[in-house]
């Protein structure tokens, strides 16, 4: 019984985040995405990795690595709504993507740019099937998807990566991908 509750509330959180996605895509093309910045614990993404994206990793038989080197008493000052969707998306994308006994890596580096800048650097990684260089031209435009012949249960909407990069827009940050058929993809933000 415990086990099916966890899979419902598990399932509705899933559902809750997919109608927020269509709603946040719908607010960041209307230009209405707004962000509230405030001291942010990376301790707050850490409880929510391993609440949500490390029961998907252990599902698949994922590793799941963690390489943090945040700056000693100093917090960032971000949106923590959006950090944490701008990171589900983007490892919920790596999990759904990467064959059983892959790896998925979140690495976050922050540098003091000067007494009162922290600039923090996020790296999202896996060893999954990659993209390929033609849809990597066109990934973060909205409901795109690269034509595969994978199950359709491994299909979404196709707004993750447009809502992630319209969240990294919005804080003013840039993105790099990396990725090739067959070799995992790594999304470095800063």
């Amino acid at each position: 019984t415990r086990y099916c509750l966890e899979k419902i509330d598990a399932s509705s959180k899933f559902l809750f985040c997919l109608i927020n996605d269509v709603l946040d895509m719908a607010k960041a093309e209307s230009g209405k995405m707004t962000l509230h910045p405030e001291p942010y614990e990376l301790r707050q993404l850490l409880s929510y990795v391993e609440a949500v994206i490390r029961p998907l990793c252990a599902e698949k038989g994922l590793q799941l690595i963690f390489d943090l080197q945040p700056v000693e008493k100093r917090k960032p000052v971000i949106d923590p709504l959006r950090f944490n969707q701008l990171c589900f998306n983007l490892l919920s994308n790596a999990v759904k993507y990467t064959p059983e006994g892959g790896a998925v890596t979140l690495r976050i580096h922050d540098k003091m740019l000067s007494e009162a800048r922290l600039a923090m650097y996020l790296e999202i990684s896996d060893t999954g099937i990659g993209m390929s260089e033609e849809f990597q031209k066109s990934m973060f435009e909205p409901f795109t998807q690269e034509n595969r012949d994978d199950s359709s249960l491994t299909r979404g909407t196709g707004l993750g990566l447009a809502i992630a990069k319209k969240i990294i827009d919005a804080m003013g940050g840039t993105v790099e991908v990396r990725s090739k058929p067959g070799a995992g993809t790594s999304f470095r933000i800063q």
